[in-house]
């Protein structure tokens, strides 16, 4: 079991996906309120949606039992706790088996400043979302990386400027 302080699931994409579920209006309203602020009390959503608050709470029940809301958590900037360097690594290994990827994910579940990790297909196997103090600090992240796993190659984006955030796509499905 991860830590009260750690989202960590396994999200993949089904081969014979089931039927989308099915989302009205007030659903997405719901949503949308709570990604932007997931402690607005239920008595204020159920204003904006005009909903009784139990109606709200039994649309969130059952959005999270259907899967579609999958937690609820706070955001840190990095930059305020001393953490200023934000990078997004891309690993791409020789040979990347089945044991070599639950190692892997096992490796960066207890690495503290891997704060997302993707396993992906095409030219890089593995992308990581890594917060560091100084370019050295990354850097020892890295050559830990390297040590452990046969990696091929390895490329690093340092991240300068965040432009946009978001769960929630939106109307755009």
């Amino acid at each position: 079991m991860p830590p009260i302080n750690e989202v960590w699931f396994a999200r993949e994409p089904s081969t014979q996906p089931g039927k989308p579920i099915k989302l009205d209006k007030k659903d997405k309203e719901v949503i949308r309120i709570l990604c932007k602020d997931a402690r607005t009390p239920l008595t204020k959503i159920a204003k904006k949606v005009a909903l009784t608050p139990d109606g709200v709470k039994y649309k969130i029940n059952r959005l999270i039992t259907q899967g579609v809301l999958q937690g609820f958590t706070a955001i840190v900037n990095p930059e305020k706790i001393g953490l200023p360097l934000t990078s997004l690594v891309l690993i791409s290994f020789w040979d990347f088996p089945p044991e070599i990827q639950n190692t892997l994910r096992e490796y960066i579940r207890k690495n503290e400043q891997v704060m997302w990790g993707a396993q992906s297909l095409g030219e890089w196997d593995f992308s990581l979302e890594i917060i560091a103090k100084t370019p050295a600090q990354l850097e020892s992240i890295i050559s830990a990386l390297r040590k452990k796993f046969k990696i091929k190659k390895i490329r690093v984006h340092t991240l300068v400027k965040e432009y946009k955030w978001t769960s929630w796509p939106g109307e755009s499905y």
